[in-house]
């Protein structure tokens, strides 16, 4: 039998969700943290939207997900996100999953960058 859900209708938008998403993380992560596309979820405790984070190298682009914050759909409040200790454990384990392209993205990087100056 499905969940009784919410039927308000929406008052936070999934671009709202995800500004306060960014916002959280530049304030609480860092700035090699992005948040990804927001999706909306709806409980009979109410509606958030969930919405990933996603490590990322200015070099390499998006690397992975490292995790989540739910927003509060009608607060637009972060109400719940990956705790720092897991973010850290996953960063680490994408950094070395992905280290020989990380490394060959930065040092291509480099090499433009010299050859422009």
């Amino acid at each position: 039998m499905p969940l009784p859900v919410q039927t308000d209708t929406v008052q936070l938008t999934a671009k709202q969700a995800r500004l306060t998403a960014e916002s959280f993380i530049l304030d609480q992560i860092g700035d090699q943290v992005l948040a990804g596309e927001p999706w909306l979820i709806r409980s009979v405790l109410g509606s958030a939207w969930v919405t990933p984070m996603i490590l990322t190298s200015s070099a390499y682009g998006p690397v992975g997900v490292v995790g989540a914050l739910v927003v509060d759909e009608t607060t637009g409040q972060v109400v719940a996100s990956t705790p720092r200790d897991v973010l850290e454990t996953k960063v680490a384990q994408l950094i070395e999953g992905h280290w020989s392209e990380l490394e060959a993205a930065f040092w291509q990087a480099v090499t433009r960058e010299r050859q422009v100056a």
